[in-house]
């Protein structure tokens, strides 16, 4: 019996090709005094995300900062230059997606704008389907995540006769390789205006 085979869950995936993103569709449920109520979502795929995000807007929108643990306004450095991001808490609420299928991933909720994500947290406990004209995320594991540091997903490239280590990050749309790694292997490369470099990483 195959792994896919034994995967306790298949939700289908969208693909976005105008921004390039593996969606995933769903609800989040919200219960307050006895009452129940479902506000949709979508959430980019991100394997290059190491946990899953809710942004603080759509937390208060959907009456959850009851919920929010570990309270407090954090700042996380990006690895993009003068990149900071504010951090808020932990939340743990259940997403609803198609076939009626709950899951309750724990959530890192960051500031306003910031992206729906579902990262490796969750991912690490599924196999992502591009092979069918649908893809599919197999869940192989039980609904409820804790949040737990995660090692990313590498495979091995051979780039200029040499093999190194990528990081699959499904959550990007470009290919990217550091400046040192670039020097080490030889290649030719132009180094755009920073405008024009900061336009090309944050989508503008």
């Amino acid at each position: 019996m195959t792994t896919m085979e034994t995967a306790k869950y298949a939700l289908p995936i969208i693909y976005n090709d105008k921004k390039q993103q593996l969606i995933l569709k769903g609800n989040i449920i919200s219960e307050k005094l006895c009452k129940k109520w479902s506000i949709p979502v979508e959430f980019i795929i991100d394997s290059g995300a190491n946990v899953s995000v809710l942004p603080i807007d759509f937390v208060k929108k959907a009456r959850l900062l009851q919920q929010l643990r570990n309270k407090g306004k954090y700042v996380l450095s990006g690895s993009v230059p003068k990149s900071k991001t504010k951090i808020y808490g932990q939340i743990s609420v259940k997403l609803q997606c198609k076939g009626n299928v709950n899951l309750e991933p724990c959530f890192i909720v960051m500031e306003e704008g910031t992206p729906f994500l579902l990262g490796m947290d969750i991912l690490r406990e599924c196999i992502l389907d591009l092979s069918t004209p649908v893809p599919n995320l197999m869940v192989l594991m039980p609904s409820l995540w804790a949040l737990e540091p995660t090692r990313h997903t590498t495979t091995t490239c051979e780039i200029a006769g040499h093999t190194i280590q990528c990081l699959i990050d499904t959550g990007c749309t470009h290919c990217f390789i550091t400046l040192k790694a670039a020097t080490k292997l030889r290649l030719q490369y132009e180094i755009p205006k920073e405008d024009e470099l900061c336009r090309t990483i944050h989508g503008k």
